[in-house]
């Protein structure tokens, strides 16, 4: 099966993509890139996101390591994600999961799954004695929500500023810093003919055009850590050494 964007090679990659890169090399001790993170470099806010997400989560806690790939073996084999499927039970196996283990999980997936359904669809009330439990998840669910959202923002953010000044500029409460002064380098492009060349295209090819435009721009400057700013539909301004103080 083919995927919808590529896979973004190292000889592809941008400056950050390959930090990230060396990140998961180190991380993983092994020098191979998964396919899953080469398809999300495509954006690299939801490749950093992932990342950092699979890290946290991931690691060693309450449940040990075996315990949460089964989880998430688990999950995947119920949303019927091929990939995940592959690539968590390979790691479950890695951590010391069985045959035995796997027919067993697969068991409860199934037995799990049916189940659910049939009591979505007799509409069954919860037992009082499971109710703290729902609360608690509720909770829970909360404060990912509000993560989401927080996430969110920043990934926003990151589509006009550098990858540093938009996390610290999602963390931060007041608007605007300390006034100074400071010597900075701006770069100002536009597109050459672009009224005449428009007034010949459909609305959704001159739309298609300035993306396009802009994903360029923006994926060549951010090798250079700038803030990159979109003034008008067609024009394009990045700055150089405007710190985040």
């Amino acid at each position: 099966m083919s995927s919808v964007g590529p896979l973004v090679d190292d000889d592809e990659a941008s400056a950050e993509i390959r930090a990230i890169y060396s990140d998961i090399r180190a991380s993983r001790g092994v020098g191979l890139i998964l396919n899953f993170w080469r398809a999300l470099a495509n954006d690299p806010p939801t490749l950093r996101r992932m990342w950092d997400s699979f890290n946290s989560i991931m690691a060693s806690g309450a449940l040990d390591p075996l315990t949460k790939e089964l989880v998430f073996l688990a999950v995947s084999a119920t949303n019927g994600c091929a990939y995940c499927t592959a690539a968590h039970g390979t790691e479950a196996k890695a951590q010391g999961m069985s045959s035995d283990m796997l027919e067993e999980l697969m068991a409860v997936v199934g037995l799990a799954n049916e189940a659910n359904r049939l009591a979505a669809i007799y509409r069954i009330p919860v037992d009082d004695r499971y109710e703290a439990l729902l609360d608690e998840l509720a909770q829970l669910r909360e404060i990912d929500r509000r993560r989401a959202i927080a996430e969110r923002a920043q990934n926003n953010l990151s589509r006009y500023f550098a990858p540093k000044l938009a996390a610290l500029l999602a963390v931060r409460d007041e608007a605007l810093g300390a006034v100074r002064r400071q010597n900075v380098a701006v770069m100002f492009a536009d597109i050459v003919g672009f009224t005449a060349i428009s007034e010949t295209m459909p609305p959704e090819s001159v739309v298609a055009m300035l993306r396009q435009y802009h994903s360029r721009m923006t994926k060549d400057c951010r090798l250079r850590g700038h803030r990159r700013e979109i003034c008008r539909r067609r024009d394009f301004r990045g700055v150089w050494n405007a710190d985040s103080e």
